[in-house]
């Protein structure tokens, strides 16, 4: 569902950010390359997961809901690209605004997922 080529463009303004072998966990010591690359780790993460939900649901919707579901979906992602275009904005230009881009997209994927696992059907 992410746009990863749209992520890398955003994360760097067309430079590429290979997924190194930082250490996320002490996110307060990395320069902002290295949170960078954490985050767009951790969006790939959560895109796997949003796209497991995504098929689940698909397959236990009822087969006049799945259309329904597809369109929000194309909708709610146009959404997030631009709300979190938007919200770099405070520091366009400036080396943060990859970062507020990227967290951004981490934290509207992980609502999405939470929002999509509430209209699961009980199995």
């Amino acid at each position: 569902m992410v746009n990863h080529f749209r992520v890398s463009l955003l994360l760097g303004l067309g430079m590429t950010i290979p997924l190194l072998s930082v250490d996320c966990s002490d996110y307060g010591k990395l320069s902002t390359h290295e949170m960078i690359q954490c985050t767009d780790r951790e969006l790939q993460q959560y895109d796997r997961k949003l796209n497991r939900v995504y098929r689940e649901l698909m397959q236990r919707l009822p087969p006049e809901e799945r259309q329904r579901l597809r369109e929000a979906d194309r909708a709610w992602i146009t959404y997030r690209d631009r709300e979190c275009d938007f919200e770099g904005f405070e520091m366009r230009g400036g080396s943060g605004e990859a970062l507020l881009v990227a967290g951004c997209l981490v934290t509207k994927t992980r609502e999405r997922i939470r929002d999509l696992q509430r209209l699961l059907p009980d199995p």
